[in-house]
């Protein structure tokens, strides 16, 4: 979609590298130029010989592609800085969901301050598009409108939403209509805004956690999913050995195969996160053959998005990044919490792949993880 408020030719020169793209694979160029107009690339190369309107000196920097983040929380992340490390719950296997997440959240009329902060924040910290995921009000998605950035928006619209009320079990609070309700305000905000500010916003579906889903609710969505076949729809699945049991005992399924069961799958279908499959130390359910689970995410073009200091703050960590793209898996990044900064993200994506590995340097590249925060990116929204 071309930008309507620019048209004029701009170089970017006097660069010491520059990172361009042909055919999939990146290739870096020494001294290299780029030319764009409006917000379509039309030159990367030595030396551009065409007329421009105006000139950026790269000061004898880096030009890259933009860095694509796709699961963030930015009306709520600032808020667990300096709460929410070094916790972890003993009855929940450490998970922080159910007993710290729930302290920081805050009603919508009160997240427009965070929002406008975060915004501010996530782009110093090298993130060109963002993933918004959450409550998504209006003024919000203005204020997301207005920052400059490429947004994604997610409302979400999801059956329940969990907590725990001792400090030990874990319990959901249903509320199905207001499930089918927010459904139909992403809806309605996708006739309104996506598309808009001149084609940097996109409204999208967030269904909040598999186990917060319904088979009832996802069979609507699916439905909804046939009937507009451009939306992109997010859920967090895979998460948490709670949620996993959860939806084996209640449904006899993987996360995975719940959600393959209610057709939440596709290429514009993202997981977030996928951390802990069975097969994970952390995990000995076996309720598939070995890699069936993941290869059944492969196979339906899913992409899983990784955002690996949230957990691996914890010790946590994927088991391993470089075993899921061995699978097929298209993998995108996202920050999901502070520090909100993808470079940040990347860098830990890479060390714990080599960890998972058993001390591999030849795993987790920074290729192949430069490569999610772009192209693998770009393919999980659809982006050419």
């Amino acid at each position: 979609m071309k930008d309507g408020r620019n048209e004029k030719i701009t170089l970017i020169y006097n660069a010491a590298f520059v990172i361009g793209c042909e055919e999939g694979e990146h290739y870096i160029i020494r001294g290299g130029e780029v030319a764009y107009k409006g917000n379509t690339i039309i030159y990367v190369g030595r030396h551009y010989i065409g007329e421009v309107d105006e000139k950026i000196d790269a000061g004898q920097g880096l030009v890259i592609p933009g860095l694509i983040n796709l699961h963030c929380h930015i009306a709520g992340s600032p808020l667990e800085k300096g709460f929410i490390e070094d916790t972890g719950n003993r009855f929940n296997y450490m998970s922080g969901l159910y007993e710290y997440l729930s302290v920081t959240k805050l009603e919508p009329e009160d997240q427009i301050d965070v929002l406008d902060f975060s915004l501010a924040d996530i782009m110093t910290r090298g993130s060109t598009t963002v993933f918004e995921q959450g409550w998504c009000d209006e003024k919000s998605i203005e204020h997301m409108g207005e920052s400059g950035l490429r947004t994604i928006v997610g409302p979400v619209a999801s059956s329940s939403n969990f907590m725990t009320k001792d400090g030990r079990n874990v319990y959901y609070n249903m509320h199905e209509q207001q499930a089918y309700d927010r459904l139909q305000y992403v809806m309605d905000t996708r006739q309104k805004y996506d598309g808009a500010y001149d084609g940097r916003m996109t409204v999208a579906l967030y269904l909040g956690q598999v186990d917060c889903c319904t088979p009832e609710y996802l069979d609507e969505v699916r439905r909804v999913m046939d009937n507009d076949r451009e939306m992109i729809v997010t859920i967090h699945a895979a998460q948490s050995i709670n949620e996993y049991e959860q939806i084996a005992r209640t449904y006899g399924k993987t996360p995975a195969g719940y959600l393959y069961d209610h057709g939440i799958v596709g290429s514009r279908v993202h997981y977030g996160h996928y951390l802990m499959p069975q097969g994970h130390s952390m995990n000995a359910m076996r309720l598939m053959k070995p890699d069936e689970e993941l290869k059944l995410i492969a196979g339906t073009n899913t992409n899983i998005i990784h955002c690996p200091w949230s957990f691996g703050r914890r010790g946590m960590i994927l088991e391993s990044l470089q075993h899921y793209l061995d699978l097929g898996i298209n993998m995108g990044i996202g920050t999901d919490t502070f520090t909100q900064d993808i470079i940040w993200e990347m860098r830990y994506a890479a060390i714990f792949c080599k960890i998972a590995e058993g001390a591999n340097p030849f795993t987790g590249t920074a290729a192949e993880v430069f490569n999610m925060a772009t192209l693998g990116g770009a393919r999980a929204i659809g982006r050419p």
